[in-house]
């Protein structure tokens, strides 16, 4: 039911929100440089195209609609065989949702904040992040 309690709730959601982009960011950007330790290319020949890909990610929170906008981000670097971002990234689109985990745990922290006044214990998280 509606308790008018909006105006002290939604800055707290804008600031996990905003935590939650930036944590995201940075989760990326170690992805991207394992995978550039690793196969000796430079990453931001991928990350330079990608950008759509990450907004419509981050806009719509949807695998499904993200897909088509990532394989043709994918497409446009020249350091991805076509045939390897053809295979991967459908498939990848549905098996890594650490972003989504990311996302979860910290609204669900959150919530319990708002509604508790306190944080849920650590192994009351990790059996939570486990069962995502």
């Amino acid at each position: 039911a509606y308790e008018g309690s909006i105006t002290t709730q939604l800055p707290v959601f804008i600031k996990v929100i905003v935590i939650v982009l930036i944590g995201h960011f940075i989760w990326l950007a170690v992805l991207y440089l394992i995978a550039g330790l690793i196969s000796g290319k430079n990453p931001w020949q991928v990350l330079k195209n990608y950008g759509p890909a990450y907004l419509t990610a981050v806009g719509t929170m949807s695998s499904a609609a993200t897909l088509p906008v990532a394989l043709k981000s994918a497409k446009k670097s020249d350091v991805l065989r076509e045939d390897i971002v053809d295979f991967a990234i459908p498939l990848c689109a549905n098996i890594h949702l650490c972003g989504s985990v990311l996302t979860e745990v910290f609204f669900v922290m959150t919530v319990s904040q708002i509604l508790y006044g306190q944080l849920p214990s650590v192994s009351s998280m990790i059996l939570f992040i486990l069962l995502l």
